[in-house]
């Protein structure tokens, strides 16, 4: 038996309707995971979510430029002693990032002051990512958040760290 060409239209309209229903209420019964609604699912590359504090910016050379030329941002380095002594940003501080807790709580070294912003830098190690020096300028600053010495400040991190500051050209200086 054949069919006319509207009951196949009919037909046809059908069961477009009932597969956009049934997708439709597929999407409203969907819940991946099993997690309860409204919360966000983790990300699906098994990547941890970024540690990194929203209350530290992590800023270029030549934003460092305009914090140092503004004098209300000290510019601490966090490289060893001999690194620092070799060269560094003109006017930054040197602290040792194994002694930056130290400073933080007991005082020696001296830390830097509680009324100023602070921008930490660093430098990869030999053969190491650029964005190691983020990292751990970047964990300095936790430190400083994390203390309550420093509520009122704001944090900066270098990325890239101090050879992104050569790189641009701009001043350092040596002990």
């Amino acid at each position: 038996m054949a069919l006319s060409r509207k009951a196949l239209a009919t037909v046809a309209v059908a069961v477009l309707l009932l597969c956009a229903g049934c997708a439709e209420a597929g999407k409203k019964k969907a819940n991946p995971g099993g997690r309860k609604p409204g919360r966000k699912p983790k990300p699906s590359n098994g990547n941890k979510p970024s540690k990194r504090a929203p209350d530290v910016l992590t800023v270029t050379a030549a934003m460092a430029l305009d914090l140092l030329n503004a004098k209300n941002t000290t510019f601490l380095d966090i490289r060893s002693d001999t690194d620092f002594a070799a060269s560094h940003i003109a006017g930054a501080v040197s602290i040792p990032k194994n002694l930056v807790r130290q400073a933080i709580n007991s005082g020696k070294p001296k830390p830097p002051p509680t009324n100023k912003n602070i921008l930490c830098y660093s430098a990869p190690a030999a053969g190491a990512k650029a964005s190691t020096a983020t990292d751990e300028a970047l964990a300095t600053c936790l430190y400083f958040m994390s203390s309550g010495k420093y509520p009122d400040i704001k944090l900066y991190a270098l990325a890239g760290g101090f050879p992104m500051w050569q790189a641009a050209g701009y001043a350092t200086e040596s002990s």
